[in-house]
């Protein structure tokens, strides 16, 4: 994951009935990564829409996302370092 910048998250189990948070929200955090999950998902209950990821409606929008992004590598570093800070300092084990 170190050498990616964008990470998709489907946070979807089994069924398509139940939404959860995956682990990869936090693994793409530790990695510096910018984030994608789903506009239904509940990771919005823990982190900002817009500021800690991008959320997106469908296969496609996430596709168009992930176009836009490719333009706008400043958006990624500043969602990828908002999302890496949040991490370290809400998700993260107390030392």
């Amino acid at each position: 994951m170190m050498k990616c910048r964008i990470v998709p998250n489907i946070p979807i189990i089994g069924s398509d009935e139940v939404r959860q948070v995956k682990a990869r929200v936090v693994e793409s955090g530790l990695a510096f990564c910018c984030l994608l999950d789903r506009a239904d998902s509940p990771t919005k209950k823990w982190l900002k829409p817009h500021e800690h990821y991008i959320p997106y409606d469908s296969e496609s929008d996430a596709a168009d996302i992930v176009k836009s992004l490719k333009g706008n590598l400043d958006r990624v570093y500043k969602l990828s370092l908002e999302l890496r800070e949040r991490i370290r300092l809400w998700h993260s084990p107390q030392e």
